[in-house]
């Protein structure tokens, strides 16, 4: 799947996701289907792996209740994590932003 940001001072500005190279650790709600995405990216150590999933699944708890939240997606490869959170808009994003990275960067799926 390739992700265009909405804004053009993100980076980077297209996030491409290879299903063959990223394996999918964690799915909740309806990740899939119109509206805005969140992404993220950690880089975690082997070692810290079990906790960050923890702290993962906690994190998407909180957010499970929040208006406009549609589900996530946690892909792995390597010591890298990759989070595509589905929202409902912009708008929804921004009322949750206390659980969010600060000035998260939100994009569309490209094409």
């Amino acid at each position: 799947m390739v992700y265009r940001a909405l804004r053009p001072d993100v980076d980077p500005r297209v996030v491409a996701i290879d299903e063959n190279e990223h394996a999918v650790v964690r799915e909740e709600g309806e990740p899939d289907g119109d509206g805005v995405y969140l992404i993220d990216r950690f880089e975690v150590p082997a070692r810290e792996a079990e906790a960050f999933l923890a702290d993962w699944d906690a994190a998407r708890a909180a957010l499970a209740g929040r208006r406009g939240y549609l589900g996530a997606r946690l892909y792995r490869t390597g010591v890298r994590f990759v989070e595509v959170a589905r929202w409902s808009s912009p708008l929804m994003v921004h009322r949750a932003r206390e659980l969010l990275p600060p000035d998260p960067a939100l994009y569309q799926i490209a094409g």
